[in-house]
């Protein structure tokens, strides 16, 4: 298993450097900071076979000889005291020193420190100093030791206090004039709902009496015609006994040939007059079909409308979906604001401070 601590070796180097390369990028804006390097070494080697040594009973010499490494070991971790980048902060007490040397420091014990951070404060007795407190001085748990300008973040605030202000103002006139708009885009879909509503009472009681008119109308017809068809029909029966009479009276020689030819007409006369009634009846039914499918043309009018009806409602919903998504986008564009200057009072409370731990 001497692989698994050989390889975790490696693994405890790598995260060493993995660790210092986090504790570099974390003081980026450290003032005075120097970054660090870390190096490394193998540990000692196993001899498994010394070199010249046989390896055979034939006299065979091993010339290299065999060794195993054991792993690896972090030999140092070094700064590299380089010159860093010089920034202009605003304030007179931040100083730095271009090239070589050092702050003299004095330390609340007479001895003299040395730095390279050049971030100074007034102390209430007016001595410049590095913190509130000193190196060697007692504090308190959650102690307020030192501050720390932010110019980057009190512009970030102030950008942010003028967003939201700007941000009120302006959704105040986009709001007042989005409602004005959804305002009216409601009274001209009621007023066209009223219109299709009134359309659709209209329509209805129209094809109502028209179809009850022409169902009247055709009863009527029908009896008429049922009476007429009886009536021609019993003439009919009348009209063919006397014809087969003429014509038997004619083969007996009493009757003539006019009697016979005019009882033959008037029984073919009644035939055309039945015939004629039965086209009438499928005219009637033919009318009957149209008066029906003209109503069923008034009801689908009137479905129409329905739809129509049922469109405006969806739109009405689009209205009021609309005015509160714009509504609520802007109380979460405003709330996200808010949210970025709350963050920003509590960075410049709790990071602009350098507290004890």
């Amino acid at each position: 298993m001497k692989s698994l601590s050989i390889a975790a070796t490696g693994m405890l180097a790598q995260q060493t450097y993995v660790d210092v390369i986090a504790n570099n990028i974390a003081n980026m804006n450290t003032t005075g900071f120097k970054r660090q390097r870390p190096e490394f070494q193998d540990l000692l080697y196993q001899n498994l076979a010394e070199i010249g040594v046989t390896s055979s009973d034939s006299g065979t010499v091993v010339p290299s000889g065999v060794q195993l490494g054991t792993g690896v070991r972090t030999a140092s971790v070094y700064r590299i005291t380089e010159q860093g980048n010089l920034v202009s902060t605003g304030n007179s007490l931040d100083l730095a020193i271009q090239g070589k040397g050092f702050f003299t420091i004095e330390l609340p014990n007479g001895d003299t420190a040395y730095t390279r951070a050049g971030t100074f404060q007034l102390s209430p007795q007016g001595q410049i100093v590095t913190l509130d407190v000193k190196v060697g001085d007692v504090v308190r748990k959650h102690q307020v030791l030192g501050l720390l300008n932010q110019p980057e973040l009190v512009q970030r605030l102030q950008q942010e206090q003028a967003r939201l202000a700007e941000m009120k103002a302006r959704d105040k006139k986009l709001l007042a004039l989005r409602a004005q708009r959804a305002n009216l885009e409601k009274r001209s879909i009621e007023a066209n709902r009223l219109r299709l509503h009134s359309r659709i009472k209209s329509t209805t009681a129209m094809a109502e009496a028209q179809r009850a008119k022409s169902e009247e109308y055709f009863a009527k017809q029908d009896e008429n015609l049922a009476k007429l068809k009886e009536v021609t029909q019993k003439l009919g029966q009348t009209v063919e006994e006397r014809y087969e009479h003429k014509r038997q009276a004619y083969s007996q020689g009493l009757a003539t040939d006019t009697e016979v030819l005019d009882a033959r007409r008037t029984f073919f006369d009644n035939r055309v007059k039945l015939a004629d009634i039965e086209l009438r009846v499928h005219e009637l039914e033919l009318r009957r079909i149209d008066a029906e499918d003209s109503y069923h043309r008034q009801m689908e009018l009137v479905a129409d409308f329905h739809a129509e009806i049922e469109k405006l409602d969806i739109e009405a919903s689009k209205v009021d979906q609309l005015d509160l998504e714009t509504v609520s986008d802007s109380k979460l564009r405003i709330q996200e604001i808010e949210r970025n200057i709350e963050r920003y009072d509590k960075q410049l409370a709790t990071k602009g401070q350098i507290v004890s731990e």
